[in-house]
């Protein structure tokens, strides 16, 4: 399959050398189970499959309806839901999500206050947050240094979550918390 007008390889199969999303989840929550999911930010679906393996159901948001078409091609399973929204306003019921993925999008994302407010309304109590971003280290690709966000800088923005577990890959940081 050929997805033109996707920018920066976001789904070449040679992204796995440097970013594996099976690798980064199960370093983050060894085998076990999702839940019911929710994507924020989550582009074409880069992640989509690996998390709908472990999901009951996978809400799949972004504004970018191109990317949404892309997963609906590529994933055809009645219990993934694509949402054409910001993550500030996601439309999904409060306390209805067990997890919440964010893999390389909060540094993009607008009104991030807004989106830390909203993640708090659809999450359970004691549900799950799961960050995937890139470090904030120069590298030859990736997104701008400047709009890289450090560890401590999210724990900034989610100061209300409890920090369970941090690992690091070669450019990246995966961060689990709670709520």
């Amino acid at each position: 399959m050929h997805y033109g007008g996707i920018k920066h390889g976001l789904l070449n199969p040679k992204r796995k050398l440097f970013e594996d999303p099976e690798a980064v989840i199960n370093s983050l929550v060894g085998g076990s189970r999702l839940g019911c999911t929710a994507d924020l930010g989550c582009g074409p679906g880069y992640y989509c499959a690996q998390l709908l393996e472990r999901s009951d159901e996978l809400y799949c948001v972004d504004p970018n309806a191109e990317f949404l078409e892309i997963i609906k091609e590529r994933i055809k399973d009645e219990r993934v839901h694509v949402v054409n929204s910001v993550a500030s306003s996601t439309g999904i019921p409060g306390k209805s999500i067990d997890t919440v993925v964010m893999a390389n999008s909060f540094h993009d994302m607008d009104f991030k206050d807004e989106v830390v407010a909203e993640i708090k309304k659809i999450l359970k109590d004691g549900g799950r947050l799961l960050i995937i971003d890139w470090k904030k280290e120069e590298s030859d690709f990736g997104p701008p240094f400047d709009i890289r966000m450090s560890k401590e800088k999210y724990l900034e923005f989610f100061k209300d979550f409890k920090l369970l577990k941090s690992e690091e890959f070669k450019y990246h940081i995966a961060m689990l918390l709670i709520k």
